[in-house]
């Protein structure tokens, strides 16, 4: 897995965004995660790659996404 990718789903992670995730469904939520992140949020994984870091823009954009995609993936 790509180090942006690994950076990404270990923020979301360690930030409690999947707390209410079923553990049998973690798979598939991120799986959704980074194709939803790849296709809607690209400059995230690519501002990670660049600078070889989390940048604030880059936290706040990845922070947005997930929050976007956690809605979508509830059907809130």
């Amino acid at each position: 897995m790509p180090v942006e990718k690994q950076v990404m789903i270990i923020y979301a992670v360690t930030n409690g965004f999947l707390d209410d995730v079923p553990v049998g469904e973690i798979q598939e939520w991120e799986r959704g995660f980074h194709e939803y992140m790849g296709a809607q949020y690209p400059n995230v994984g690519n501002a990670i790659t660049k600078e070889k870091s989390l940048s604030k823009d880059a936290e706040a954009a990845l922070k947005q996404g997930i929050e976007a995609f956690k809605k979508m993936y509830s059907g809130a």
